[in-house]
């Protein structure tokens, strides 16, 4: 795995984010550049859409709270059980690392419930079913959500 590639594409989409929460074009009022609170959809969104590009394999993967991102040469299970997890809005659970990096073989979703696998997708067309559930203002504008209510 080039963890060097993977993590230059990932402080890329960590400066879009705060870029974005900068500029205003979050509408969440608690967002704050320092944490990126709320913005975990959008930019997890962001990271994994670039490393398909770029020819990763990469795992879109949350839980009722959070996003983030996955890479792994191996994954044949959810949930995935090798690999690294890569996270550009850890930061709003207090993570110092404004890009973490963490093999998933060492994370306790007791202790670090923010990395629990309850949704995983490896295909951009499984996005919208992915966000169903997320508020609007979390959801990145290039995926189009259906929603059952209004």
């Amino acid at each position: 795995m080039d963890i060097k590639g993977i993590k230059k594409i990932a402080n890329a989409v960590r400066k879009w984010g705060e870029d974005r929460a900068r500029n205003g074009k979050i509408p969440l009022s608690f967002t704050t550049i320092e944490g990126l609170d709320g913005m975990c959809g959008i930019c997890s969104y962001e990271l994994f859409k670039r490393l398909k590009e770029a020819g990763y394999n990469a795992f879109l993967c949350g839980n009722l709270s959070h996003a983030f991102v996955i890479c792994s040469d191996d994954a044949d299970t959810v949930p995935i059980r090798s690999g690294l997890i890569f996270d550009v809005t850890a930061t709003q659970f207090d993570v110092k690392d404004k890009v973490a990096v963490v093999p998933v073989e060492e994370v306790d979703v007791k202790e670090k419930y923010f990395w629990e696998q309850l949704d995983v997708i490896c295909d951009e067309a499984d996005a919208p079913k992915f966000f169903a559930r997320w508020p609007k203002e979390q959801v990145h504008e290039s995926i189009a959500i259906k929603r059952f209510w209004s």
